[in-house]
């Protein structure tokens, strides 16, 4: 047990860099994961009010070609 005391101290500064740098790259990889869904759902957006502006287009044309 003392000894697992000892290496722990030895190589604290070393596991708290580790961690810090696993830290890191979750964040990095969480923060990426949320930014694209983001951009999925601005697409989506998007594309869903350009559907209604050209439903809306198309039936003013057709509202005034048929008057």
């Amino acid at each position: 047990m003392k000894f697992r005391v000892q290496i722990l101290k030895k190589y604290q500064i070393l596991i708290s860099l580790f961690t810090w740098v696993v830290m890191t790259a979750i964040n990095i990889w969480v923060f990426k994961l949320l930014l694209t869904k983001e951009n999925k759902q601005i697409e989506n957006l998007v594309q869903v009010q350009l559907v209604s502006l050209r439903n809306k287009i198309d039936t003013e044309l057709e509202t005034r070609i048929l008057a």
